[in-house]
């Protein structure tokens, strides 16, 4: 009877430990989850440069090679940014100032092809004094957003850094 309890509480023991592991390598998983995305794409980026590096490979040494492959690469996703930001910041803009028109439509057609007959009063469909009292309001945060755009924007800058350095070592 007693190594039959013996047994049961080695198996609580063993339990209770597997459960700690287990919660720990899922806290680390969540915790390197950019990592592990930045290690895939460096393997796509890296199978995708490697013909080329090697058709370079003829002409410079393979370190020379990847470098200009690497480069190219950066280049043309660089390029490929800037010549869409412009355009989506001037549709976001366009969509903005459209919102109330696209509101006051829906607003429009549920009335006129309700089954049911309801009004909505327009008293509460002025759509520029609340936006302006939005903005008024979230008007402080600027300076937060400010500093977590910033942030984010480092933390790209260092997720692209690392992405092209295991690149240009993995070719």
């Amino acid at each position: 009877m007693s190594r039959r309890i013996e047994s049961k509480t080695e198996l609580l023991n063993r339990a209770f430990l597997y459960g700690i592991g287990i919660a720990f390598a899922v806290i680390i998983f969540i915790e390197v989850k950019p990592l592990i995305f930045d290690l895939f794409v460096t393997f796509v980026l890296a199978a995708m440069a490697e013909p080329s590096v090697n058709k370079l490979e003829k002409k410079f040494t393979r370190s020379y090679a990847a470098l200009i492959v690497v480069l190219a690469i950066l280049t043309l996703i660089i390029g490929t940014l800037i010549t869409i930001l412009p355009i989506m910041v001037s549709q976001l803009y366009q969509l903005s100032l459209e919102i109330p028109n696209y509101i006051q439509n829906i607003a429009n057609s549920l009335e006129n092809y309700s089954i049911i007959n309801f009004e909505i009063n327009n008293q509460n469909l002025n759509y520029e004094t609340q936006f302006t009292s939005l903005i008024e309001r979230y008007g402080g945060t600027v300076g937060n957003t400010v500093v977590f755009a910033s942030q984010g924007l480092i933390g790209g800058l260092g997720h692209i850094f690392v992405i092209f350095l295991f690149t240009y070592y993995l070719i």
